[in-house]
């Protein structure tokens, strides 16, 4: 529509500080909680997290409501509720500090009223049927296909250029009164009578005749003026009310035809029963992946901790055993020093005994052995009396017996 060519969308919403999220364009605030609202089931699926600042700016390019969210959330959220504050038109104020880079918000005193302040299309006022008009078209505008965007409709157009005439027209009007009451004689003019012609289009020309001019302005003049404006503004707007029944009632028949309304639960539950399935997929073999890592891990950490274990008794099973032949050593030098210790004295004293075993056999013997020698002595001692009797004799005896003699009759 022509309107629609003349205007700049009063908001603009940007994505700032995007942590695991897309940027995407949004052109309102529905647009703007449907996307959050997607981008939190798609991490709630993907058992991931991200966040990212929302902004709404004016067409200045100021911020003047900015919102963090941290997803994903609950699946009770109301996100309509939650951002809420993007459907305001004034500033909310918000921490600029949360942004990692610097931006231009709108101030306390500028966010008086923004809708009056962004005015940059100056339009003649339009009667109540032209703006619902206009909305309507905007409507059905925004839902024709591609083929018919940016095709004025020849109609409008013509109610538009008429519109505008009618609006000039009335000024026009209103201005020749402005300068008859500024005129306080007026000159006097022939008795025929001059015409003033309106031209409207579509609406039929209108032909006002003034009234002779005499030295006093005529009461009617103005009177009639003012009936010819009413009547210009009646013409056209029941043409315009026309127009919009018309409009309206072919609004009607595209909105019918243009309802899908009732296909969008199955396709909405296709769509997400397909995110469901690869969800789900992508969230079995992540945890296949998962289980197989940590059965990996628990092994090496099971192996580490036999192979720890094995050190740990190997190394005691030494210590334990190195204690112990100490202790066996130990033992057996003590077992040893009081076994030796115990037979010696055991063998002092059989020596003890032995040895007065040997002194009683001596005395005894001694005491034997006195008495026999006496008497062996004194049988030695007469008999070799005797021999030396012999060989005292022999001395006197000259039959003594050689040597040799005497040596072979002893053997």
């Amino acid at each position: 529509m022509v309107f629609n060519k003349l205007r700049r969308p009063k908001y603009t919403y940007q994505l700032f500080n995007l942590e695991n999220i897309d940027r995407v364009e949004m052109t309102d605030t529905g647009d703007m909680i449907n996307f959050i609202a997607e981008e939190n089931s798609r991490l709630m699926f993907a058992e991931e997290q991200g966040s990212v600042i929302v902004a709404k700016l004016n067409r200045k390019g100021e911020i003047f409501v900015a919102q963090k969210i941290v997803l994903p959330m609950t699946e009770e959220t109301d996100f309509d509720e939650l951002l809420s504050n993007f459907y305001s038109k004034k500033y909310i104020a918000f921490d600029e500090a949360m942004f990692d880079e610097v931006v231009h918000s709108i101030t306390n005193d500028d966010a008086v009223d923004l809708t009056i302040s962004e005015k940059t299309l100056v339009e003649p006022e339009m009667p109540e049927d032209m703006k619902a008009l206009v909305a309507a078209n905007n409507v059905r505008e925004s839902q024709t296909t591609a083929k018919h965007q940016g095709q004025p409709n020849a109609e409008m157009v013509e109610l538009m250029a008429a519109f505008k005439q009618q609006q000039a027209t009335i000024e026009d009007l209103k201005q020749t009164l402005k300068e008859r009451d500024s005129r306080p004689n007026k000159p006097t003019v022939n008795e025929g009578q001059s015409e003033i012609s309106v031209v409207v289009e579509p609406v039929a020309t209108i032909v006002v005749d003034e009234p002779e001019s005499s030295d006093e302005e005529s009461p009617t003049s103005n009177l009639q003026v003012d009936t010819m404006i009413v009547e210009v503004k009646q013409a056209v707007s029941k043409r315009l009310s026309d127009y919009a029944k018309r409009e309206q009632a072919k609004i009607d028949v595209e909105m019918v035809a243009l309802d899908q309304r009732h296909k969008i639960p199955g396709q909405v539950k296709a769509v997400y029963e397909d995110k469901e399935v690869d969800a789900i997929h992508q969230a079995t073999q992540q945890n296949m992946i998962k289980k197989d890592n940590d059965i990996a891990e628990e092994n090496k950490r099971h192996e580490a901790t036999l192979a720890q274990i094995n050190a740990i008794a190997k190394q005691r099973l030494a210590t334990e055993t190195e204690t112990i032949k100490a202790a066996t050593k130990q033992r057996i030098s003590q077992a040893v020093e009081a076994a030796y210790a115990t037979q010696t004295k055991q063998l002092d004293q059989v020596l003890e005994g032995k040895l007065n075993e040997l002194q009683l056999g001596q005395s005894k013997l001694n005491q034997a052995l006195q008495a026999n020698f006496e008497n062996a002595l004194a049988t030695f001692n007469a008999d070799h009396q005797k021999v030396m009797a012999v060989i005292e004799d022999k001395k006197t005896n000259a039959n003594i017996l050689p040597l040799n003699e005497h040596y072979q009759k002893a053997t």
